[in-house]
């Protein structure tokens, strides 16, 4: 067997799978709440559709910012304890929210972002560290990351799509139990990480640093790419915001969700997005590995425009939905299918860019600022969701093919102008391997 054949054997760590475990907990929780919002404030308080979104706009885009603070700490402290603090504080603001008070509502939004923000960039460096000696897999194992902890958000869409039927009580109380939950397989993967002597602690101070101050030309090049990218991924999130804001609320209002004499809850209809991404996640992960060993693999920024490629689809897809509903219309019955299809197209777009992008800045982030820049990352993810939020209340006065239509331009042209540039920027990434 060739050297190359060895290499590309080689299975995913163990330990990836048990952060997976620890995130699938966190996104049940995190995202259960982040996807139900909407229709919390619109049923439970009879919010304006306006109101509503711009909450969550806010809430998301908070949420998303705040990595910033947690990558900050994290490079400062180290990549384990913020992991066990985040899930504590997003466990207690789950719990505050099953109060059921509208006064609770800010402080439990704030408690749980918080928790987000520390627990993000700190799980996804130590996963980044568990790769540093695999480029030829870390793309994949991302992507099997990724698709795995959106099984917390396909499960939690479905128990707890079921149970805010019931009682929106039960709903806060069980995010807040399965969050909790993570710290059993925490606990686990970091004695597994000690056995693999994993150093807690990647900050790395001027004296000792062996690259010393100030940056080198190629680490300057990849940050400056890193940005680039990142601050492209905002158009992207303001779009892919909208499955928890505009298109729940079209669900809602102008979809078919009769099944013989059942009524489909409308957080199911989000569900279908994470069940398309799991479905697609592995034999993605096998083409990746595939297009390398026939040195025929896309880059990051083709990747890229490849994601923003089938958002663009995916939109338009619903603006066709959204042709059959006469202007002025407050409920319709248009065929479940479109979200269907729509659906699998944003995952599809998900898988190209979201692990893709975490695997690009936790690899080409100088290892003093991983943990910041995978905050600015998942800030620029925050500024995308306040914006798609924003954008979202524009539903209630704009006629829904034109507000559809919004999304499909801005990723229409983004992608076309990565395209472009795609060869620069690859070369400013400065890697040898394909």
């Amino acid at each position: 067997m060739k050297h190359q054949d060895v290499i590309f054997s080689n299975k995913h760590p163990r330990e990836m799978y048990l952060l997976a475990l620890v995130e699938m907990c966190q996104r049940f929780a995190y995202w259960g709440i982040g996807n139900l919002l909407v229709l919390f404030l619109v049923k439970h308080f009879t919010y304006s559709t306006p109101k509503a979104t711009h909450i969550f706009g806010a809430y998301t885009g908070i949420a998303f910012t705040l990595p910033i603070l947690g990558g900050y700490i994290a490079d400062k402290w180290n990549y384990r304890s913020p992991i066990l603090l985040g899930t504590f504080l997003t466990a207690i603001g789950c719990f505050m929210l099953s109060s059921l008070s509208e006064f609770m509502i800010i402080p439990s939004l704030a408690l749980i972002a918080f928790g987000g923000g520390l627990f993000t960039p700190a799980i996804y460096s130590l996963l980044g560290s568990i790769y540093s000696k695999k480029p030829h897999i870390r793309e994949g194992g991302f992507s099997i990351y990724y698709a795995t902890v959106n099984v917390g958000i396909f499960i939690g869409m479905i128990v707890l799509g079921y149970l805010q039927t019931i009682s929106w009580r039960a709903v806060f109380i069980v995010c807040g139990c399965i969050q909790l939950l993570a710290a059993l397989p925490y606990i686990a993967v970091m004695n597994r990480l000690k056995e693999l002597k994993v150093p807690s602690h990647y900050f790395v101070s001027k004296k000792d640093d062996p690259n010393l101050f100030p940056l080198k030309k190629h680490e300057r090049d990849r940050i400056l790419v890193i940005l680039i990218m990142t601050l492209i991924s905002i158009v992207f999130w303001m779009a892919y915001n909208q499955a928890g804001s505009s298109m729940t609320l079209f669900a809602l209002k102008f979809t078919d969700r009769q099944v013989g004499g059942f009524t489909v809850p409308t957080p199911w209809f989000t569900s279908m997005e994470t069940f398309f991404l799991i479905l697609f996640a592995f034999p993605l992960a096998h083409l990746y590995l595939f297009l390398r060993r026939i040195k025929s693999s896309a880059s990051p920024p083709m990747k890229t425009a490849l994601s923003l490629f089938f958002m663009g689809l995916c939109f338009l897809i619903m603006q066709r939905a959204a042709a059959h509903i006469p202007e002025g219309a407050t409920s319709a019955s248009v065929s479940p299918y479109y979200f269907v299809f729509a659906y699998a197209l944003m995952a599809l777009a998900e898988l190209f860019l979201a692990p893709i992008g975490l695997s690009l800045v936790t690899n080409l982030s100088p290892h003093r600022y991983r943990g910041l820049l995978t905050g600015v990352w998942f800030a620029c993810i925050g500024i995308g969701f306040y914006l798609g939020g924003y954008v979202a209340g524009w539903m209630a006065t704009l006629h829904l093919p034109t507000f559809f239509d919004i999304f499909v331009i801005t990723s229409f042209l983004p992608a076309f102008l990565l395209v472009l540039f795609s060869k620069k920027l690859d070369t400013m990434r400065h890697i040898r391997y394909l």
